[in-house]
């Protein structure tokens, strides 16, 4: 891999000294580090052998000194970490930030090479195909949001640029940064479309600043229409028996290569956690092993930070996700139904015993028809942002009495009342109220020994049953399952038929069969 030397400028009476002395290139000024109890991971590339010390200075204190050697990595290459004493912001009540800096010798010169401006909070990584690419500027409520970045300073932003490699990258190149780390702003925000900033992962990260005011690092490292294999390592992918593949005529979808490039260059950093908007390119590839592919994925993911970071970052990363939106409603073949439970490794629901720690903001009731950007990037991505960040505030900072998902079909049973027969579906997770129901549309009844699925009417859902609504059994006919909202547009804005009273929050797709 090459290697950008950097140019370190000696003033003690000496000439200009090039060095390989540096930080890694995804650590900058400006940046969040992250906050306890976590431990904030600094690494960098000097000589084998060479003695760096680091320093945390707040202000005019000095908080932390450490010392460490240069070593040779499993890659061959000569690198320094330290592992940071937790830190939490603020350590004064102004916010004051922190400045790291390293020291060394090379040739007889002292080097000192620093991170200006540097905050500690939550870092959280934002990754997938278009749809987290899509930037702020693109979305619906934008000028709200650019307007909100110039407020909110103590969120800081990194950008990489799209890049695939064959072989695992340990460093970022500069050439491949859209946007080194930098403070929200108007500007930084507002970048061209697809490159800066994603909107789903500003939204997110903001809802959270705005919720506990604490500084966030957003890292951005996404590509349009790449498949889930392409962000995945070898070793993921093996889980779900699939060898090295390569694709000549869309290099960035050969297996792992994105892993490779956009990934495994921030395994070093700890983070709090990431988010995850992708799928759409995998709904006409390997759909029917997504429910494999996205569980391996997350926790090699998992291993490989925590590893990386030598345990700072947390063993179970809490990972959250968009399950996919909606797609052209003129086309045809039903692609997004079946991937979108895939999604759940095939519950329906999460977190589930294949994807612990994991949350979702569900979709597919979001439709954009007329989005200028095509049908399968709807511009609400606020409150696909809003979603998620429920689920953030209630399994990642331990937030109790908030809902972060809607009702989730649990079981279903043919029933008689009056003398008619109904199958009554139930949902858990419903408010003790019961259920928000906006619409009868979008349950389907499988007919016994045709394998076909055909729509049926939610005719009632009684007070004395809060969790349960009755559907209609089409005439003289054995119904042996029920789906809801399988299709790749369900419903009108916000109009599917099932939500939470509470937060209103749509229920997700569901299938169950009868007994």
């Amino acid at each position: 891999m090459t290697m950008y030397l950097a140019l370190v400028l000696i003033v003690l009476n000496s000439p200009v000294v090039f060095s390989q002395f540096r930080f890694a290139n995804n650590y900058g000024s400006n940046m969040v580090l992250q906050r306890a109890p976590l431990s904030a991971n600094v690494w960098g590339f000097g000589e084998e052998g060479q003695k760096v010390q680091l320093t945390v200075v707040e202000g005019s204190n000095t908080r932390f000194k450490y010392e460490t050697i240069v070593y040779e990595s499993l890659t061959g290459e000569s690198v320094w970490k330290i592992k940071l004493d937790p830190l939490e912001p603020p350590i004064n009540k102004s916010n004051q930030p922190y400045e790291i800096i390293a020291r060394s010798k090379w040739k007889g010169e002292e080097i000192e090479i620093k991170l200006e401006d540097v905050l500690f909070g939550d870092v959280w990584l934002c990754s997938g195909q278009s749809n987290m690419a899509f930037t702020v500027g693109m979305s619906s409520t934008s000028e709200e949001e650019l307007a909100a970045a110039d407020e909110r300073p103590d969120i800081r932003l990194f950008t990489v640029k799209r890049n695939y490699s064959e072989i695992a990258v340990n460093d970022l190149q500069y050439v491949n940064i859209w946007q080194n780390w930098t403070k929200a702003s108007r500007e930084s925000v507002g970048g061209p479309n697809f490159k800066y900033f994603s909107a789903v992962c500003w939204m997110f990260g903001r809802r959270l600043y705005d919720q506990y005011k604490i500084p966030i690092g957003l890292i951005a490292t996404s590509w349009g229409g790449t498949r889930i294999e392409a962000w995945s390592s070898p070793t993921a992918l093996a889980k779900c028996k699939l060898k090295h593949h390569e694709e000549p005529k869309s290099p960035q979808n050969s297996y792992s290569v994105l892993w490779n490039a956009m990934i495994y260059p921030f395994l070093n950093m700890t983070i709090k956690g990431a988010i995850w908007y992708q799928g759409e390119a995998n709904s006409l590839y390997n759909s029917e092993i997504y429910a494999c592919t996205f569980p391996e994925m997350i926790n090699d993911w998992r291993k490989k930070w925590f590893e990386g970071t030598d345990g700072s970052t947390d063993q179970m990363l809490p990972f959250g996700f968009v399950q996919l939106a909606t797609i052209d409603p003129k086309i045809p073949e039903q692609r997004f139904p079946r991937i979108r439970y895939e999604q759940t490794a095939n519950y329906g629901y999460v977190p589930n015993p294949k994807q612990q720690n994991v949350f979702m903001a569900v979709a597919m009731d979001l439709p954009d028809d007329n989005s200028p950007y095509g049908a399968v990037h709807p511009r609400d991505k606020n409150t696909v942002a809003y979603r998620l960040s429920l689920g953030a505030r209630a399994m990642v900072y331990g937030e109790i009495n908030i809902t972060f998902q809607g009702a989730i079909m649990d079981s279903c049973k043919i029933m008689s009342l009056e003398g008619k027969s109904y199958v009554r579906v139930s949902f858990r997770g419903a408010d003790e109220e019961g259920l928000l129901i906006k619409s009868h549309d979008g349950f389907e009844v499988q007919i016994k020994g045709t394998g076909q699925w055909t729509a049926t009417n939610m005719i009632f859902s009684p007070s004395s049953d809060p969790v349960g609504i009755y559907l209609t059994i089409p005439s003289n006919q054995n119904v042996t399952a029920v789906r809801y909202v399988w299709s790749n547009r369900p419903c009108d804005y916000q109009r599917c038929a099932i939500y939470s009273l509470d937060y209103g929050l749509p229920s997700p797709p569901g299938l169950c069969f009868i007994p």
